[in-house]
């Protein structure tokens, strides 16, 4: 693990907030806080850093001559999952949230990764490419243990399936049903959808012709999902309620914005955006308001991935 810090440039907020508009927001909401892992090529290849909400201390966890990307928190807080190629093709790979104790999660010959934990921390979700015929959508114990797909009932290339593949983007209190991004031919569209851990119960959360929906994200409050909207060519950062209605867009920007993330606390929401001619991490207020530049160099970063303190 690296143990140099990289310290953003002073008075790097108030210079995001002039050049992107912000004005402060409503000071009777809370300050962003807590962790961000997120991606960063400024090394020479993808690596895993860490940062606070407020874009301090930026902290390189991995150190490794394989790309490093796709971090996401364990329910606990105390555990980072990765996907790297650092020992064959890109798997599944877990960190202490310092960078140390790295250990791969599941050995296979397959592409996989995106993990998400279920709530109660005793399941995985997560894409693999072992048995594309079976769906990508894949679940296994929290230890990796006995991997199963979710979809294999649905073929990923016919027209008439509805959530075909499957992304898995964040899982349901219940800890039984995960919310993914699935495909659907015949309208031509990534969709938002939903599924039990043993592929009952599948439902369509929003789905629009001609249009991608992805990275979908749930709120702490399960009552909203972020997600990204791509209508003809740009990606866009949205929110819509948890039953697919009342679609409101929070980002509209000619750039790409993407990946979008919650913070712990649900008042803000963490992305990705090329708005400044290179991929930077963002924080912005669900509704749009207060928008916040964390990161800001002539490198790429993105993928956030938000922890409470």
């Amino acid at each position: 693990m690296r143990t140099s810090w990289l310290i953003l440039a002073p008075g790097l907020a108030a210079l995001a907030l002039a050049a992107c508009g912000g004005d402060g927001g409503d000071e009777s909401l809370s300050p962003p806080t807590g962790n961000i892992a997120f991606v960063s090529d400024r090394d020479g290849n993808q690596e895993i850093y860490l940062m606070t909400a407020d874009g301090a201390g930026q902290m390189n966890l991995t150190n490794d001559p394989a790309d490093d990307k796709e971090p996401w928190w364990s329910p606990d807080g105390t555990q980072l999952a990765f996907q790297s190629s650092r020992a064959g093709p890109p798997n599944i790979f877990l960190m202490n949230a310092d960078g140390s104790g790295v250990s791969q999660l599941i050995d296979s010959a397959a592409v996989e990764g995106r993990l998400r934990w279920s709530s109660d921390g005793s399941k995985v979700a997560f894409y693999s490419f072992r048995s594309q015929g079976q769906g990508m959508l894949w679940v296994a114990n929290a230890d990796g243990s006995d991997p199963r797909p979710v979809l294999q009932g649905i073929h990923p290339a016919g027209p008439e399936a509805q959530c075909a593949a499957g992304f898995p983007g964040d899982w349901f209190p219940d800890s039984d049903t995960i919310l993914f991004r699935g495909s659907y031919g015949a309208a031509s569209a990534l969709q938002i959808c939903s599924v039990n851990a043993d592929g009952s119960d599948l439902k369509v959360i929003f789905s629009q012709d001609n249009s991608f929906a992805i990275y979908p994200t749930l709120s702490p409050d399960n009552t909203r999902i972020a997600m990204v909207l791509d209508r003809g060519g740009n990606e866009d950062v949205y929110v819509v309620d948890i039953d697919g209605r009342n679609l409101r867009q929070v980002i509209d920007d000619p750039a790409q914005d993407t990946t979008p993330v919650w913070s712990p606390d649900g008042e803000w929401i963490a992305f990705a955006s090329e708005r400044d001619g290179d991929m930077e991490v963002y924080i912005v207020r669900p509704d749009g308001d207060d928008l916040r530049q964390l990161t800001d160099n002539e490198f790429a970063d993105g993928e956030p991935a938000w922890s409470a303190p």
